[in-house]
């Protein structure tokens, strides 16, 4: 049975979290060496396939986006992330660079226009069960082409880390059968639970 969000959890209490977690400017080495076997392994599944704008759903400080668009060379690159802070820190960082990054929840961002690719870099683990399913529809929503994830799995629904609501979910069904979907390819990271999973979608 899926474990629902810790008791009192809102998305207006996971937005003073991250604001308060994420405040530091400086990363550890930890995540650099994360975020790197991660980019390594989106530039692999993405190969020579033609990107030309990217979205990405929990952004944070834009390295991830900034990193795959200038790979694929696209010319329009947008960041999505509930704090803050975060799109403050992503908007210095990368002023140099024409993207554009919005402060919003996923569910109340409302822009129709779909992107080539849609990525979701270890943000499904802070999404609680009650609400994955949507998350999930709104990737695809956003997508003209592609979707890739990168986060962790385990024992589905569990949540690892309650205080900061950190769930483990079975990505490989949530997205099976889907028939906005035609194909899915999953690659394992050489980190602990972490996996890179390609989506594509039906023209």
């Amino acid at each position: 049975m899926a474990e629902s969000a810790p008791e009192g959890w809102t998305v207006a209490r996971w937005k003073e979290y991250c604001e308060d977690h994420y405040k530091d400017k400086n990363e550890g080495d930890g995540l650099a060496v994360w975020r790197g076997h991660s980019v390594d392994a989106i530039k692999s599944m993405i190969g020579d396939l033609k990107i030309d704008s990217i979205i990405e759903y929990g952004c944070g400080r834009g390295a991830v986006l900034d990193a795959i668009a200038t790979f694929t060379k696209a010319s329009r690159a947008v960041g999505v992330d509930i704090s803050e802070g975060q799109i403050a820190r992503a908007q210095e960082l990368h002023q140099h660079k024409d993207w554009t990054f919005i402060v919003e929840d996923f569910e109340a961002f409302k822009k129709r226009e779909k992107f080539d690719l849609v990525i979701a870099f270890s943000v499904m683990l802070h999404i609680p069960p009650t609400r994955i399913k949507a998350f999930a529809k709104k990737l695809i929503a956003s997508s003209k082409r592609y979707i890739i994830i990168v986060d962790v799995e385990g024992e589905a629904e569990k949540i690892t880390r309650p205080e900061a609501a950190q769930w483990w979910h079975d990505h490989r069904s949530l997205f099976k059968g889907c028939k906005e979907l035609e194909r899915q390819m999953v690659e394992t990271l050489p980190l602990c639970d972490v996996f890179a999973m390609l989506l594509e979608v039906r023209k």
